[in-house]
């Protein structure tokens, strides 16, 4: 698909359709094509310089057509890496370390959450945060599925994290619609290329 967009300042009704399109394409991928190319979206994203000198990381919890992270969590803990993942309190965002998959459980949607037990991360520990999306452009620009918490995750001011966003080549385009709230991703790491952005 990667077909070329132009950013069009923000218009609404371009990212609906342009967020449809690609959920479509996402959706229709086979499990094991979600898991082998997963796997080699998870070496491109090991082969970051930085990676292995990060101490704590953020991730996110894949739904079953996303770039699978579990395979990335389990490699961090194994690192002895501390991890946290979105809580489900969407309207403030906020994160819970995790020290095993078992500490994650279904929420809203069908979302994996960390459970209440977990202890509290604070943002500015945070070193690199991976970011889901549904595409993200050439020059860091993501979109989301609309719900706007990795905007405000992102955007808030203790926030000082590596952005790294991954996703399905596919689904990297040259370029996406833009508003003034957006934060840009500093790498976007796909099954084929890492790509570093400035931005």
């Amino acid at each position: 698909m990667n077909t070329s967009h132009t950013a069009f300042g923000g218009d609404f009704s371009s990212k609906q359709a342009l967020r449809q399109q690609h959920e479509l394409w996402r959706r229709a991928l086979l499990p094991k094509q979600v898991a082998s190319r997963g796997l080699q979206v998870f070496k491109q994203l090991q082969s970051l310089p930085f990676w292995n000198g990060a101490g704590c990381f953020a991730l996110y919890a894949a739904q079953a057509f996303e770039v699978p992270t579990s395979g990335v969590l389990t490699a961090l803990l194994e690192a002895q890496k501390r991890v946290c993942f979105p809580t489900a309190a969407f309207q403030s965002p906020s994160l819970a370390f995790v020290r095993s998959l078992e500490d994650l459980e279904p929420g809203r949607h069908g979302l994996l959450f960390p459970k209440p037990c977990c202890l509290p991360a604070a943002l500015a520990e945070v070193e690199l945060i991976v970011v889901p999306g549904v595409a993200f452009a050439h020059n860091g620009v993501r979109l989301g599925r609309g719900g706007g918490f990795y905007d405000r995750l992102l955007a808030h001011p203790e926030s000082r994290a590596l952005r790294v966003g991954l996703c399905f080549e596919e689904c990297l385009l040259e370029s996406l619609p833009e508003e003034a709230h957006d934060v840009r991703m500093h790498w976007v790491v796909t099954d084929t290329q890492c790509l570093r952005l400035h931005p």
